[in-house]
């Protein structure tokens, strides 16, 4: 649940403030996990851009052998509830990427793509202007 990165970043920043430090978090994230959907990385590219974050560093999703992603990957299926997952095509998968990055010109072809199939087209400046 993302909900844990915001308390994670709340917790780590009052420990900064309370002793007085400067410290950064350098957030990397993946895009198209098993489970995740473009309305996730949707609301994740709001979010990126509400507390004025420009990933630099992004990962698509690759199934490591051995575990428990991978098996989810390849079988479909949340091994920890089996209830049925998401598995992104390949497409979806760059497209779930440029939402991470809206920044970058190149990925504004695909941006405006899966900004139009989640019906949100006239979100396109809000995301890319910085």
């Amino acid at each position: 649940e993302f909900e844990t990165y915001k308390t994670f970043v709340d917790l780590f920043n009052k420990a900064n403030k309370k002793y007085n430090k400067k410290q950064y978090i350098i957030p990397y994230f993946i895009a198209a996990h098993p489970g995740c959907t473009l309305e996730d990385m949707y609301k994740l590219s709001l979010y990126l851009k509400e507390n004025h974050l420009q990933l630099k560093q992004v990962q698509s999703y690759i199934p490591l052998p051995l575990t428990l992603s991978e098996a989810m990957y390849y079988s479909g299926y949340n091994v920890f509830n089996l209830k049925k997952l998401h598995i992104p095509n390949q497409e979806e998968r760059a497209m779930q990427r440029a939402l991470l990055q809206p920044h970058l010109k190149t990925n504004h072809r695909l941006l405006q793509k899966a900004l139009k199939k989640l019906g949100k087209e006239k979100m396109f400046y809000k995301l890319t202007k910085y």
